[in-house]
């Protein structure tokens, strides 16, 4: 795959098809370190500190997302729907018709969701899901 196929939404001006690859990855890296030092002077931060700082923070959200998944890994098909809905914001009563089935079996698979997750509320599941930026689109 060549960079211009993986970096679609990159801006390449005065293009045409004979340029390179390493061209475009010169004029791509050139572009992310004037947005970088930008950046870090209006933080009043090192580009090497922000670029290190920014590396810290993802390498954290990956890890929150992949342990977020793995701890998907532990329910059952059925309650990995259900907390997926509520995860979008779906009330009780609305996954119940989304799912036909009655509001105290979500309840229940809210519940039993919740104990293997060690959490006590929807309202902690939902903060963790978006502290790992996992949180599924709106329906």
């Amino acid at each position: 795959m060549s960079i211009r196929d993986s970096l679609p939404t990159a801006r390449v001006e005065q293009s045409n098809s004979s340029d390179s690859d390493e061209h475009l990855l010169l004029h791509v890296n050139g572009d992310l370190c004037t947005r970088l030092c930008l950046a870090a002077e209006a933080r009043d931060q090192t580009p090497a500190a922000l670029a290190s700082d920014l590396l810290q923070r993802g390498l954290e959200q990956e890890t929150l997302r992949a342990h977020s998944e793995l701890l998907l890994d532990k329910l059952t098909p059925r309650e990995q729907e259900v907390v997926r809905l509520t995860l979008r914001g779906l009330t009780n009563y609305q996954i119940s018709d989304r799912l036909v089935i009655s509001p105290e079996t979500v309840k229940t698979h809210v519940r039993h969701a919740l104990e293997k997750l060690g959490m006590r509320s929807k309202t902690e599941l939902r903060m963790r899901w978006l502290e790992a930026g996992i949180l599924p689109a709106n329906p």
